[in-house]
């Protein structure tokens, strides 16, 4: 399921850098060769998770399952459950609200603008004004850094992320560019359950390759590894450009041999070994801030990302922020990190809770049958 057949970095290496349309044009067989591949983890995820929890797991097709237990089911559709309403959903989904109702509730977001193409000028004059690099990304639909540039520091680069953006979503936002690294919390029943530092994804130079051959190297071994490392590509885009072009780089640069480089500071596409489990380290304040926001929104799975410069230290001591708040998240955020030791049966607590919701619900509705006149 893991290999590419023909195409191997051997024969791109031996083409050197002419070899881009090829691995261009064969982008939309490996994009193919990811889609199998996540598949097959969400598969072996809920299939593990079913057993530990004592519940038959179906197949029904198209990367969604049913599960049954005591006579109760649920499905699953990748990382998605059954657990928050609709609504919930999109109010979570739509970042300016998100950011504004954050707000409100007096946490600290990044200054953000929303914009779309016919105002862009504005969208540029909020980042001249700000004084400093900024990111721009959809107004909702982010999933997997999808339109995510940051470091723009020019009204080049402003029109080129904006328009790489607009693809995704009319509407943009163009954010105060936060220092820190980023994390996500992961919050069941208003009750926190972990937290992982997610470093951007890196390349190791061998003082022969550019450093998008790297990348293509680095591709091609995460569809081949065992045990899995990631379940997207390393792709090389406008965000790359922008992350290389900070440390002097280019996507033709060859580094000297041993040099670490960060491919991208959109950190969506990193691997396991770039995801760190800090549950013993972040501060009592965050944690607890955390549960307030994913109550206050009704949210019963929830992921908040942050970014901040020390995750032991309150956020308004050191000038961190709240991101985003994301709901159905990315379940393989907890599973496929560096500590093996320190990983958390995500999948089994999920199923846990979902069949004591479903059976809580049964039972208020059998009570309310009996109650009601006949």
């Amino acid at each position: 399921m893991r290999s590419l057949g023909t195409l191997s970095w051997h024969r791109l290496r031996r083409l050197g850098d002419s070899a881009k349309n090829i691995f261009d044009f064969e982008g939309r067989r490996v994009d193919a060769e990811f889609q199998k591949l996540r598949a097959q983890y969400w598969r072996e995820y809920w299939t593990d998770a079913a057993r530990a929890v004592g519940a038959e797991i179906e197949d029904l097709g198209g990367e969604t399952f049913r599960l049954r237990r005591g006579g109760f089911s649920t499905f699953t559709y990748r990382y998605q459950v059954q657990l928050d309403d609709h609504l919930t959903l999109k109010i979570a989904g739509n970042k300016p609200l998100t950011h504004r109702l954050l707000e409100e509730m007096g946490y600290r977001t990044p200054r953000f603008l929303e914009f779309s193409l016919d105002s862009l000028d504005a969208a540029d004059r909020f980042r001249v004004e700000l004084g400093a690099p900024v990111v721009v990304k959809p107004a909702s639909g982010t999933g997997g850094g999808n339109g995510v540039t940051t470091g723009i520091d020019s009204s080049g680069a402003m029109r080129r992320a904006s328009h790489r953006a607009a693809a995704d979503h009319r509407r943009m936002l163009v954010e105060e560019q936060v220092s820190g690294d980023s994390y996500r919390v992961l919050y069941l029943d208003g009750q926190f359950v972990d937290i992982v530092r997610r470093d951007p994804p890196r390349v190791v130079a061998d003082g022969v390759s550019t450093i998008a051959g790297l990348m293509r190297a680095e591709t091609l071994a995460r569809l081949q590894a065992s045990p899995l490392m990631a379940l997207h590509p390393l792709s090389v885009d406008l965000e790359c450009d922008v992350a290389l072009r900070n440390q002097g780089l280019m996507r033709s640069s060859v580094p000297e041999a041993g040099r670490s480089v960060i491919a991208k500071a959109v950190v969506n596409q990193n691997a396991a070994r770039e995801n760190h489990c800090v549950r013993d380290e972040v501060h009592p304040s965050i944690v607890q801030m955390g549960h307030e926001i994913v109550s206050a929104f009704g949210i019963e799975l929830g992921g908040l990302d942050l970014l901040t410069p020390d995750i032991t230290r309150p956020l308004d001591e050191v000038g961190g922020v709240i991101n985003e708040v994301n709901t159905t998240p990315g379940l393989h955020h907890h599973a496929l990190m560096s500590e093996e030791s320190k990983r958390l049966p995500v999948g089994e607590m999920v199923l846990e809770h979902v069949f004591a919701r479903i059976q809580e619900r049964q039972a208020v509705a059998l009570a309310r049958e009996q109650v009601s006149p006949a």
